[in-house]
């Protein structure tokens, strides 16, 4: 399993900085992998909080998933790990969810 930590200069911590740009330029830069929101296998992605629709990828193997319903992804194994996501993302800020995937083999 991987660890990992944001920096003030790592790509998700400009999210949690404040350093975010507007959403509608924030989901092209995803999309494109570009403005440092792209790190080695690291890769952002959104979904609408009210219907589950991936609307981001920065995966460029994934692509085909925007415009999907980010519920019914399932991991290697079968596990729907894209329910667990969303439901995570349905409780109160602040709250803290992990959620295990085997993706190629790989927890």
């Amino acid at each position: 399993m991987r660890s990992w930590r944001a920096s003030r200069t790592s790509c998700p911590s400009r999210l949690l900085y404040g350093q975010a740009p507007p959403k509608a330029k924030a989901l092209d830069i995803f999309n494109k992998g570009e403005g440092g929101f792209l790190d080695r296998d690291l890769y952002p992605f959104c979904s609408n909080i009210s219907d589950g629709k991936v609307v981001a990828v920065g995966n460029p193997n994934a692509k085909q998933l925007i415009g999907t319903d980010g519920r019914t992804l399932k991991d290697a194994t079968g596990k729907a790990f894209g329910k667990e996501m969303f439901e995570a993302a349905q409780k109160p800020e602040g709250t803290i969810t992990s959620i295990l995937m085997t993706w190629n083999g790989l927890e």
